[in-house]
């Protein structure tokens, strides 16, 4: 839709800063969620330790 609207170049320009916005905004939730556990549920675990053992949590494994 940006390209037909704004052309090539300051369509394709909106659509990678909507990416990039949608990106970072995924990374903030995840971070916050793992935050949240760490101070809730698990507070002797690393963050990191958290971050790679979330979809396990997830799916029960």
């Amino acid at each position: 839709m940006h390209r037909i609207v704004f052309g090539k170049f300051v369509g394709n320009a909106i659509t990678l800063v909507m990416i990039t916005y949608f990106c970072m905004l995924t990374v903030s939730a995840i971070c916050k969620y793992i935050d949240i556990l760490k101070v809730w549920v698990f507070p002797t675990v690393k963050s990191w330790e958290l971050s790679f053992a979330e979809p396990r949590i997830r799916s029960g494994l």
